[in-house]
């Protein structure tokens, strides 16, 4: 927050909305036009002054045209005056404000009615009688009148006898008569007039929901673009349970796995199933992925390296070890139900590896590897994994974008970067680094093996961004420096120091870099490496409020022209 009287701030409403002499805010944002000294909190959605109504959910922040005088809240979230009604400072077309009441404002599902229709949000329902029109209190996604059954203010069939909620984790299902729908969707199940759904504590994929009747066990999937239902055939109602992780199932015969289909685990050991992480799964025979057996991998020794390698292509591919092999893991799934695809397994035999000690050096989104003698790196050009050559595994590090160093060298692209030291390497810009020895630019245009690096001239061991909240002012013990960008794009490789320019009597313990090209120290304003003349330097500032940057001062307010 900035210009902040701090005398005259009080917080009108904790949480939401304060004030000073000068202001209205709105959490950290400033109303525009709100007069604090006749302003009133009406509710968390509405507040007005003499002559405006506003609501921080319009987008405009004001309800225009809204008569000030007879404006007044219902409930949390909707308002109205002497000519309409609004929800969260949007107008509701049509509404009759004398019969307007709010049926729910539950789980943002905002309904309500007048004597004319119901709405859900500012819309019509069409159809819907205003009269009998309820929600269905436990999920107010469903609703119902007199007629018809509705899921998110789309009418789906008409009222049945027996109306019940059968809800479980994020889908929700209600029987309504005979037919069963999952979020509005009428679900092909047999017998639904038995049909229960199985409760338990392993719902932690809520999008797989399971229920039985006297006949088959269902499985309601929601995943992928279509909710639907499966039968888990020849399941054993009587000892079927659902597993700790709620995507495997299993009856006295079976283990199953369902994700956007159902499947029959083939060949399983009961006895020695283990669920793993991802999808996959193993016994004391085979591994498995999404249910099924991935041949020619022993579950002796079996990791997960990497799920998902950066092969520079839409090919998604996994590294997994067992006790022998590392290997290349090819995988993908259709894009309307999201089906397994045939997936490949093939042993990566171009480097030797010791696969019980192969693992990913940066967690998760790393582009190394290492085992207990050497290091690694997933070359995309190439689409192989390559041995990064006189790299020392032990004090290897993974750096940002393909960048990497050891005790000795620096790396890229798992290559070793000639005549520059690790000692003392730092990034201090995308693509300014420094040593002990050294500052130097990374020139780089084709992402490729194909740089050139530029030693610059400054002091390497005080050299570092002039602070966090810039990425054009630079600083060591000798000056600050502007790196204009514009210069930086045009240059030959022997001009690069030109693009750094130095502050002419720049005061450097009170200097300040706001972003967006300005500076200041206790004597100059900088736009760029310019002074920004008649500015009160100690009162400007550069802050980021809802209609972009403000360039400022105590008397006034300047044109955001200096980057």
């Amino acid at each position: 927050m900035s210009d902040v009287d701090m005398d005259t701030f009080q917080i009108i409403m904790p949480n939401y909305y304060a004030k000073d002499k000068n202001s209205v805010y709105a959490g950290h944002k400033k109303i525009k036009r709100a007069n604090p000294k006749t302003i009133k909190v009406l509710n968390i959605a509405y507040i007005k002054d003499d002559k405006t109504v506003f609501s921080d959910f319009s987008f405009s922040n004001t309800l225009k045209n809204a008569d000030v005088k007879s404006f007044e809240t219902l409930g949390e979230y909707y308002g109205k005056d002497k000519n309409n009604v609004y929800l969260m400072g949007e107008k509701i077309k049509k509404a009759d404000v004398k019969t307007f009441q709010v049926i729910s404002e539950e789980s943002f599902n905002h309904y309500s009615k007048d004597k004319n229709n119901v709405y859900l949000e500012t819309y019509i329902i069409e159809g819907a009688d205003p009269k009998t029109f309820e929600i269905i209190k436990e999920k107010p996604t469903y609703s119902k009148d007199k007629k018809y059954l509705y899921y998110s203010g789309k009418k789906i069939d008409e009222i049945r006898d027996n109306l019940e909620n059968m809800s479980a984790g994020v889908l929700d299902i209600i029987k309504n008569g005979n037919r069963i729908y999952a979020n509005g969707n009428r679900l092909d199940i047999e017998n639904p007039e038995n049909f229960k759904i199985i409760k338990n504590d392993y719902y932690n994929n809520p999008n797989i929901i399971y229920g039985k009747n006297n006949k088959n066990i269902h499985v309601i999937i929601g995943n992928g673009q279509k909710i639907r239902s499966k039968v888990i055939k020849d399941a054993d109602i009587d000892s079927f349970e659902i597993m700790e992780i709620g995507a495997y199932s299993r009856d006295k015969n079976n283990i199953y796995f369902t994700y956007s289909d159902v499947v029959q685990m083939k060949d399983v050991d009961k006895d020695s199933f283990t669920i793993g992480e991802h999808g996959f799964s193993y016994d004391k025979n085979s591994v498995y992925f999404y249910g099924k057996k991935i041949d020619g991998i022993s579950p002796k020794g079996f990791k997960i390296v990497d799920l998902a390698v950066n092969s520079g292509d839409s090919v998604t591919f996994a590294l997994l070890t067992d006790s022998k092999n590392l290997y290349k893991f090819i995988y993908k799934f259709d894009d309307e139900e999201y089906n397994l695809k045939k997936p490949e397994l093939a042993v990566i035999t171009n480097v030797k590896v010791d696969a019980p000690s192969f693992e990913l050096i940066k967690s998760y989104t790393g582009s190394y590897y290492r085992d207990k003698d050497s290091v690694f790196y997933y070359d995309i050009n190439k689409k192989e994994l390559i041995k990064v050559e006189g790299a020392d595994r032990n004090s290897f590090t993974e750096m940002e974008n393909d960048f990497a160093k050891d005790n000795r060298s620096f790396y890229y692209l798992g290559k070793q970067v000639r005549n520059i030291s690790s000692e003392g390497l730092k990034f201090v810009g995308p693509d300014i680094f420094k040593n002990k020895n050294g500052v130097y630019f990374w020139k780089d245009e084709t992402g490729t093996v194909d740089y050139e690096i530029i030693p610059l001239n400054f002091d390497s061991a005080s050299f570092d961004i002039a602070n966090k909240d810039t990425s054009n002012y630079f600083k060591d013990k000798n000056g600050i420096y502007y790196l204009d960008y514009g210069k930086l794009l045009n240059s030959e490789s022997k001009d690069i120091q030109n693009a750094f320019i130095k502050l002419e009597g720049v005061d450097m313990p009170t200097f300040k870099a706001f972003g967006y090209g300005y500076s200041k120290d206790k004597n100059r304003v900088y736009c760029g490496y310019k002074e920004f003349k008649g500015v009160d330097v100690p009162s400007f500032t550069v802050v980021l409020e809802d209609e972009g940057v403000v360039v400022k001062d105590k008397n006034r307010t300047y044109e955001n022209d200096c980057e």
